[in-house]
């Protein structure tokens, strides 16, 4: 027997344009929705105990396990390097608890997780914390996780029963990431505006291309 081959129509809107179908816009209404719930959730003193914290560390360690998770951890060390922050991430689960056990005061511990009930990031951090790291926790407000930290920025329930979509949860993560970020540029705007400056120039030196490129 011949297979049947599915035959997708494209409507036109009156404009002549491709319409988005309604199930796109309902995976973009459910990321928006994410965001706006997340930035209700997030309170403006705990940005600031974060940006003080960093400020004061020696060495940061950015911790996640997961796939979102582990992405936004990686996502920490790229903002946060750019403004000049010595800082790792890492997602092993034998690292991490190697690096924790080298903690101390002068360190502080970020860690990225969107259940904030992983066994295993749950001993690390209560191994940093044994050590006196200070801990930074981007996790479910009332999780485990966060009854560990020293500064929560807290991220909110966002599951939807269709299960066949990735979570948008993880957008709210992202957020938190993007406002530390910004805040932090801006704890030392005229040094972090050289070091950008210095970043644009090597980027553009070594891939060409129009200026407006990222």
């Amino acid at each position: 027997m011949g297979s049947l081959a599915a035959v997708t129509v494209q409507t036109l809107d009156p404009a002549g344009k491709p319409e988005q179908s309604a199930f796109h816009r309902q995976i973009l209404g459910d990321i928006e929705a994410t965001l706006r719930q997340h930035l209700s959730g997030f309170n403006q003193a705990g940005f600031v105990d974060a940006v003080n914290l960093l400020g004061q560390a020696r060495m940061i360690h950015a911790f996640g396990m997961g796939g979102p998770s582990s992405l936004c951890s990686d996502e920490l060390q790229v903002r946060l390097v750019r403004l000049g922050y010595s800082i790792a991430a890492c997602h092993d689960p034998v690292m991490m608890r190697v690096t924790a056990a080298t903690l101390g005061p002068e360190h502080v511990l970020i860690v990225c997780s969107l259940t904030g009930r992983t066994p295993e990031l749950l001993d690390v951090v209560a191994l940093a914390r044994n050590y006196d790291a200070r801990i930074i926790a981007i996790t479910l407000g009332d999780s485990p996780l966060a009854h560990l930290a020293d500064v929560l920025l807290p991220l909110q329930p966002a599951e939807t029963s269709f299960i066949y979509k990735p979570t948008a949860a993880r957008y709210g993560m992202l957020l938190a990431i993007d406002l530390l970020a910004t805040e932090l540029a801006l704890a030392m705007p005229d040094d972090n505006q050289e070091r950008l400056r210095r970043i644009k120039l090597a980027l553009d030196d070594y891939r060409g291309g129009p200026d407006a490129l990222p």
